[in-house]
C-alpha cells in the first residue's frame, strides 16, 4: 500500500507539471488526477514526505518546527504532511533540481520566502480596512482571512480552483463542511463562475465573512505567504495599539 501511495503521490506531481506547461490539457487530465488523490488521501505520515523529497525525516521536521512545511495533526494525534501541499513541493522540488540545485528543497524553501517578503498589507487591505485591523474581538480575525482570501483571489486559477472542489466534496462527505455553505460554495466553484467567485471571497462583507470561515480555500497560497501576511496584521495591530 505505502509503494502504491508513493506512486499516486508522484504521478500527481507530474501531472501538476503538465498541467503548469500545457493548462489546456487539465480538464483533459482532471479524471485521473481525481482518481490519484483517492489513492493518496488527504495527508501522508512525515516519513513519507520526507522519501519522496529525499531528505532526512530530521531535516524535514526541522522545516515544519520552523514553519516552512505545514503538517497537520491526525485523528490520533500524530503529524502528518498534506498531500496538496506535498505535490507542489514535488513539482518545484524536481524543477531545482533539473537546473542544478543540489539543495533543492532549501533552494524552493528560500524562493518561497522570498516571494512571501513582496506581500504588503496595502495590496490586500484598504485604509479603512487597516485602520481596523488593531480591533478587538471577531473583527480582528474577520480581517485576517479577508486578506487572505484576497491574496488567494490574486493567484486564483483553475488549478487552485480544482483543488478547492475536491476539498469541498471531501468535507461534506465526512461532515466538516456546514451544508447550506458547501451549497453556496459548490455554485460559486463551477465552471464560468471566477468572477463572482473573485468578488464574494473578497468581500468585507458580513456574508462573505460567514462564508470564509468555512474555506475550501486552506492551503491555497503558500505557508510562507501566510506566515508573511498573519506577521504583517499582527505587527500593524500591535502598532496601532502602542499608539493609541
Amino acid at each position: 500500500m505505502s509503494a502504491r501511495i508513493d506512486l499516486a503521490i508522484q504521478n500527481l506531481a507530474l501531472l501538476r507539471a503538465t498541467e503548469r506547461t500545457s493548462p489546456d490539457l487539465a480538464e483533459t487530465l482532471e479524471p485521473v488526477t481525481e482518481q490519484l488523490h483517492e489513492i493518496a488521501g488527504a495527508t501522508v505520515p512525515r516519513a513519507t514526505a520526507a522519501r519522496l523529497l529525499e531528505v532526512s525525516q530530521p531535516a524535514l521536521d526541522r522545516w515544519i518546527d520552523l514553519g516552512e512545511i505545514p503538517a497537520v495533526l491526525t485523528p490520533v494525534g500524530r503529524r502528518a504532511v498534506p498531500v496538496d501541499y506535498l505535490v507542489e513541493f514535488l513539482d518545484e522540488v524536481r524543477a531545482a533540481r533539473e537546473n542544478g540545485h543540489r539543495r533543492a528543497l532549501k533552494f524552493v524553501i528560500d524562493e518561497r520566502r522570498r516571494q512571501a517578503a513582496t506581500i504588503e498589507l496595502a495590496d490586500v487591505l484598504d485604509e479603512h480596512e487597516l485602520a481596523s485591523v488593531g480591533a478587538h474581538g471577531h473583527r480582528g480575525a474577520e480581517l485576517r482571512s479577508l486578506a487572505y482570501h484576497r491574496l488567494v483571489a490574486r493567484r486564483l486559477d483553475a488549478t487552485r480552483i480544482r483543488q478547492a472542489r475536491r476539498r469541498l466534496e471531501s468535507w461534506t462527505t465526512t461532515g466538516k463542511m456546514p451544508a447550506p455553505r458547501a451549497t453556496t460554495w459548490r455554485i460559486l466553484l463551477q465552471d464560468g463562475h471566477r468572477d463572482e467567485l473573485t468578488e464574494v471571497i473578497s468581500a468585507d462583507s458580513q456574508e462573505s465573512s460567514d462564508l470564509r470561515q468555512s474555506t475550501p480555500f486552506a492551503g491555497a497560497i503558500s505557508e510562507q505567504e501566510r506566515t508573511r501576511l498573519f506577521d504583517l496584521i499582527r505587527h500593524w495591530a500591535s502598532a496601532n495599539a502602542s499608539a493609541a
